[in-house]
């Protein structure tokens, strides 16, 4: 699978879960704003009502002020009694309405109370809720990283896999070409090879022609036998008779910016196999990953001013000082193998959410 395979099976699920939690927080957010323009219009009706209480009371006093000079006027001057009293009942009646205009300010502003304290209580609920879906977010952003960086390693190991692979295979097919050579240099020097191997390509012909079946099983016996024997004689005589196939592989060898701004190149060499290499230990591990950091070097024309060979979570990177855009110009390198042929590495970036991901693990070590 290649690094984008792995990446995108790996976090599928994780980036679902995303998504729900930003767009449960982008509801939370328009209830907060929603409530904050409902507890502003709250204090906008009290402040209202404030003043028209306080209005109300003046007139109510004022009224009083005047019942009570009205009372005043009918005790002292009867013969104005009548027109007092109808004063005194105006009076009384505009009291009466200032107070009932008071108990509904009063009504009102409680319910403006109400709906400020449900107001402020559905503003804390909803903070309560962003600030638990803000961590819920930041647990599955962690978990993504992490499994952005599992996705590297893997890619890693699987690349050093197919490249200890790719060595066995080229090991194998010299083994083979030489095996090859053996025999064919016996089947003409040697009397007796050459009789088996001549009797074995009339018997295949002669199998080929033959229609009845006693015939022809008495025939794939006589080549079974004879099989037998150059196996004996040569392990595998006949299997190297095959065609070998060509050997090929081309790789991509990632790299990403650093906080720096410059390319950082993932290497599929682990950890035990650079420890090797440092203490000088003589074995296949450490041969092998020397020879790709050797020919990453020559071919690349990497000094030591360019960069630094080192671990990183395990695994070996080359810190460069090239710029990303420096790198692109560059064409790759080939990695010999035994014999002949060779692996071929492009140098291709990260995909940037990868990138990403290395830059905080890095920012956090």
């Amino acid at each position: 699978m290649t690094l984008e395979e792995i990446v995108r099976e790996r976090t599928f699920s994780i980036r679902d879960a995303v998504d729900q939690i930003a767009a449960r927080c982008l509801n939370l957010q328009n209830e907060i704003i929603a409530a904050e323009d409902s507890r502003k219009r709250s204090y906008t009706e009290i402040t209202k009502q404030r003043t028209l209480e306080t209005e109300r009371r003046r007139l109510m006093e004022e009224a009083g002020s005047k019942v009570a000079e009205a009372q005043t006027e009918l005790e002292g001057i009867e013969r104005q009694r009548s027109e007092a009293v109808d004063r005194l009942l105006e009076r009384q009646a505009a009291r009466d309405d200032a107070t009932k205009r008071l108990k509904e300010a009063q009504r009102l502003f409680e319910e403006a109370q109400e709906r400020t304290k449900d107001s402020r209580e559905r503003i804390d609920g909803a903070n309560r809720e962003l600030a638990e879906k803000e961590k819920e977010r930041g647990d599955y952003n962690s978990q993504l990283r992490n499994c952005l960086m599992q996705s590297v390693e893997c890619y890693l190991a699987e690349l050093a896999k197919r490249i200890e692979h790719a060595y066995l295979a080229q090991e194998d097919r010299q083994k083979r070409l030489a095996a090859a050579s053996e025999f064919k240099k016996a089947r003409h020097e040697k009397l007796e090879i050459g009789d088996l191997c001549d009797q074995l390509d009339q018997l295949r012909i002669l199998v080929s022609m033959a229609t009845v079946p006693p015939v022809r099983e008495m025939l794939q016996s006589s080549i079974k036998s004879i099989e037998d024997q150059l196996e004996t004689l040569y392990p595998g005589a006949l299997k190297i008779e095959q065609p070998l196939g060509e050997l090929g592989l081309i790789e991509d060898l990632h790299y990403y910016p650093d906080a720096n701004g410059k390319a950082v190149f993932l290497l599929p060499i682990e950890r035990s196999a650079w420890e090797k290499i440092e203490s000088g230990a003589a074995c296949r591990e450490a041969g092998e990953a020397f020879q790709l950091l050797w020919s990453m070097a020559k071919e690349l024309q990497l000094k030591p001013a360019d960069g630094r060979f080192d671990l990183q979570r395990g695994w070996c990177v080359f810190s460069s000082d090239y710029d990303p855009d420096d790198v692109m110009l560059l064409e790759g390198f080939d990695l010999p193998l035994p014999g002949a042929g060779s692996l071929r590495f492009r140098l291709s970036p990260v995909p940037p959410e990868i990138r990403e991901a290395l830059t905080h693990a890095n920012s956090n070590t």
